[in-house]
């Protein structure tokens, strides 16, 4: 096996889109998550006056009368700042209904704030059942007054009108602590574990980081300088550079990859990927059952690639990360594109629940899910192959407070997926056909 390439250049700057919705960047086709947890090293917040919000609608309240701050005081508000374009927090408004619907003859409020367009949020609320108020501001002077930079954040407000709470999620337990003390206390999230047989096993994997930087290699810095009285960014600055790197990963449970594209700045930062991931990620695949690892490599890898060069891409940035594999692990990676038992989607009839692209009304985009997107999922619950019917190539599907990724957790994950579609109108048949799939193998 030939030693690890590391080339240290020049520093380079990229952005990165994390697990929430962050308002300027979310829209940027080349990116994609490159996020650990944080660790919240604070005990409690400092308590601040919340501003009063300028709301121009509210819905589901009784009679439409607009509330304030001021005519809520000695109740407990919790605002939840959304987008209808924000995947993330769609994705907790079935939690949110149920928690609204529990507390909220308890002297809590919820009011779920948007600034999206009067259209947009009224055709949102057509296609879907919400109790909690949904409040519409305009400008951006609210978002301003509450610090607000990514989607969803929410906050709560005690009884005294006091800010007790910063966070993306909202649970069972802030609420009841809430309630019962009037401030919030910000517990110490527990740190992933490292192996013990790697001379990184002290650094620990904490904080975020930048597509095409090292978290090893943050983290190390952190370490190093976490006696110093002001920690920042700048500690860390020579992380982000011009590299490329791979390695056996020192961590014990990853599996993150992110990369993001700028001009011609690359950066990509996958960690703890086995090569069936790694391969998938890298050529686009659309789940690793369509790859079969048949080589002595199961190791988890991390992969650095950090580059500003004329004409360079995400593509092409995938394809020198493949052909450096093939040549630094001395493995081959083969299409054998065979016919294979599939389970083939058609629908019965149509319905309201299935919908082509160009009938997707503005500001309901999160609530549907594209059938090509749906079958890698599949793939991956079930270790089945699926495919579909030339009339749902394009289509897409209504999944509202679907726990999609759940199925794979469940004991019959293909039964699950069975009663999902029979629900929408779409029937599976086992049909044989020629699908591609492929094979890593040893050189020689």
């Amino acid at each position: 096996m030939k030693k690890v390439t590391l080339i240290v250049l020049s520093c380079l700057i990229i952005t990165i889109v994390t697990s929430s919705c962050n308002k300027k960047e979310t829209h940027n086709q080349n990116s994609a998550i490159a996020n650990s947890k944080t660790t919240n090293t604070s005990d409690t917040i400092t308590k601040v006056k919340a501003p009063e919000i300028e709301l121009k609608e509210i819905y589901n309240k009784p009679g439409n009368i607009l509330p304030t701050l001021t005519s809520l005081k000695g109740k407990i508000v919790i605002l939840d700042f959304w987008a209808t374009w924000c995947a993330p927090c769609i994705k907790e408004f079935p939690k949110n209904n149920t928690l609204y619907n529990k507390y909220k003859d308890k002297g809590v409020h919820f009011i779920a704030v948007t600034r999206d367009s009067k259209e947009k949020v009224e055709n949102f609320l057509k296609n879907i059942d919400l109790d909690f108020w949904i409040g519409r501001i305009e400008g951006k002077q609210t978002l301003k007054d509450y610090e607000i930079q990514s989607f969803p954040s929410i906050i709560i407000i005690n009884k005294k009108g006091e800010i007790v709470y910063r966070g993306s999620r909202l649970t069972e337990k802030l609420i009841e602590e809430v309630l019962t003390t009037d401030t919030i206390t910000l517990k110490k999230l527990a740190e992933p574990e490292m192996k013990n047989d790697s001379k990184l096993s002290g650094i620990s994997f904490s904080g975020g980081f930048y597509p095409g930087e090292d978290p090893v290699y943050i983290d190390l810095m952190k370490n190093m300088n976490s006696n110093k009285p002001e920690e920042s960014r700048k500690l860390v600055d020579k992380a982000n550079i011009r590299s490329f790197v791979i390695r056996k990963s020192p961590y014990q449970k990853s599996n993150i990859a992110g990369y993001s594209s700028r001009d011609n700045s690359v950066g990509i930062t996958i960690i703890g990927n086995e090569l069936t991931n790694i391969f998938k990620i890298i050529n686009k695949i659309p789940s690793e059952i369509r790859i079969q690892n048949n080589s002595r490599d199961t190791f988890a890898y991390d992969i650095i690639y950090s580059k500003n060069e004329k004409g360079n891409d995400v593509k092409k940035a995938f394809k020198e990360i493949h052909e450096e594999l093939l040549s630094y692990l001395d493995i081959k990676f083969k299409n054998v594109g065979n016919e294979h038992l599939v389970n083939k989607l058609t629908v019965t009839l149509p319905n309201q629940y299935i919908i082509a692209r160009n009938e997707l009304e503005e500001g309901t985009s999160t609530l549907y899910t594209p059938i090509k997107r749906l079958l890698p999922l599949f793939e991956n619950a079930s270790k089945e192959f699926f495919t579909s019917d030339t009339s749902l190539k394009d289509k897409l599907v209504y999944t509202y407070g679907m726990k999609l990724n759940e199925i794979k957790k469940a004991t019959d994950p293909m039964q699950e997926i069975k009663l999902f579609l029979q629900e929408k109108g779409i029937m599976i048949t086992k049909v044989k056909e020629r699908i591609e799939t492929f094979e890593i193998i040893d050189s020689q």
